[in-house]
Parts: structure tokens; C-alpha cells; sequence
């Protein structure tokens, strides 16, 4: 026995009964993306799920553009607290000296230095070009302004050979670095720190050395950055006590 689509309300209105294979998509949501006339929103009950769905995400919204808003302020707050104003002049290697990687050791040296609530390299609002000019508003704002390098001192590649009792090699690399600044806009070296580190892995006979050399190499300049940050703001701290005990006993 088949079913009959029904009538009702008034007289000569149908209500007919629509499949949709599930197959395929609903053909109501492809009229709806293409600005079918027969838009679902065009009805009361269109309307009102339209208008659920933008205070719903109204709701959602303001909550995430005040967090992104509040992201957006804090580098400027930490600006504000920061004692040391940075500028990274760039990575340098010695004589006979090549790591093959400056521009990764750059990027880890800026991240390490950013690290650092003492430090900024976000370069102050209103800080003037003129050198004397920059000098006395540095001293107003109570900030202290460096060049700094990081320097490639020598960088070890070695493959040793198995250990007593082991069947593979292993790949070592290391690097001795260190960090110097000037002052700004003097130009006197005011600061420095050392850092060394050396890392290695056992490798098999198909291991791309050259690759796996580079990552190793990498992650022990990333601990050799450190020491050197960590010892430079040491310095810098310490210099600054000495210079607050001076300065009350006049």
C-alpha cells in the first residue's frame, strides 16, 4: 500500500514530501550556497537560524579578539620592563672557521636573546637617530642600549669508531662560541660570555652523515648559545649591583 502526500491549512495548499538520496548532498544546502530562490533563510524559520547563528558567533568572537588583543600588548609591556636594549649585528666566524650554519645560528641566538625578560629587540618608540640626542633619552628611560655578535670560535666534526662491545659508529659534533657587544651609541665593548658544547649519536651504515652531522651540530649551538646568553646576563647584572652599591655610597 503507498503512501499519499496529505493536504492541509488551506484549501488547495499540498505539503509534498522531498527525498534526498545520501548519496549525494542535500540539494537545500546547494541552493542556499548558490542563492537558490528557494532559500531556506527566506522564511520565518530561516530567519531565526540566521539570527541564532551571528549571536552565537558574536558570543565567540568577543572573547577571541580580547585575547588576540591582549597578545598584541605584550611585547610592548615587556618592552617596558626590559633593562637592555639589543640590537643583533649578526654571526662571525674565526679564521679557518666554517660552520655551515650562520644563518640557523642567527635565528638561534635572536630566540635565546628574546628568551630573556632583561632584554628587548623591539627597537624603543620616539628613540631618536642622532647619537648624543639617542644617548640622553636612553639615560631618561633608564635603558641600556648593545650591538651584540655571536662569534663561531671552532666547530669539532668527528665519526668514532664503536665502542668496546658495540657495533656502531658515533657521529660527534661541537662548537665553542662566544658573544660580544658594543654600546650604543658609544661603540665601547661592554659586555660578553662563552659557551661550548659537543653532542653525539650512534649511527648505522646507511645514516646520511652530512644530514645527521647538521641537526646534531645545531642542537649543541643551541646549548652553547645559552651558556653564553645566561653568562652575559650575569655580567650585566652583576655590573649593574656594583654600579647601584657605588653609586649610594657617595
Amino acid at each position: 500500500m503507498g503512501h499519499k502526500a496529505g493536504s492541509a491549512g488551506a484549501p488547495g495548499a499540498q505539503q509534498q514530501h522531498q527525498v534526498v538520496s545520501e548519496d549525494r548532498p542535500d540539494r537545500r544546502y546547494r541552493q542556499r550556497q548558490e542563492g537558490h530562490p528557494d532559500d531556506p533563510l527566506a522564511d520565518p524559520l530561516g530567519h531565526e537560524l540566521h539570527a541564532r547563528y551571528h549571536t552565537c558567533y558574536r558570543v565567540i568572537m568577543r572573547p577571541i579578539l580580547f585575547a588576540v588583543t591582549l597578545l598584541a600588548l605584550v611585547p610592548s609591556a615587556r618592552a617596558a620592563d626590559s633593562k637592555y636594549y639589543v640590537v643583533v649585528r649578526g654571526v662571525d666566524e674565526a679564521a679557518n672557521v666554517k660552520s655551515g650554519v650562520v644563518g640557523e645560528l642567527k635565528q638561534l641566538f635572536t630566540d635565546e636573546l628574546k628568551r630573556h625578560p632583561e632584554f628587548t629587540l623591539e627597537r624603543p618608540a620616539g628613540l631618536p637617530e642622532d647619537p648624543q640626542a639617542m644617548f640622553d633619552e636612553l639615560k631618561k628611560r633608564k635603558l641600556k642600549a648593545f650591538e651584540v655578535t655571536l662569534k663561531v670560535l671552532g666547530v669539532t666534526r668527528e665519526t668514532k669508531p664503536p665502542s668496546t662491545g658495540k657495533q656502531y659508529r658515533v657521529l660527534v659534533r661541537g662548537i665553542k662560541l662566544n658573544v660580544f657587544g658594543d654600546t650604543i651609541p658609544e661603540k665601547v665593548m661592554a659586555l660578553g660570555g662563552d659557551g661550548e658544547s659537543q653532542v653525539g649519536a650512534e649511527i648505522g651504515k646507511n645514516t646520511d652523515e652530512e644530514k645527521e652531522g647538521k641537526q646534531l651540530l645545531l642542537e649543541a649551538s643551541k646549548e652553547a648559545i645559552k651558556q653564553a646568553v645566561d653568562m652575559t646576563v650575569t655580567k650585566l647584572n652583576l655590573n649593574d649591583r656594583q654600579v647601584k652599591l657605588k653609586s649610594k655610597k657617595k
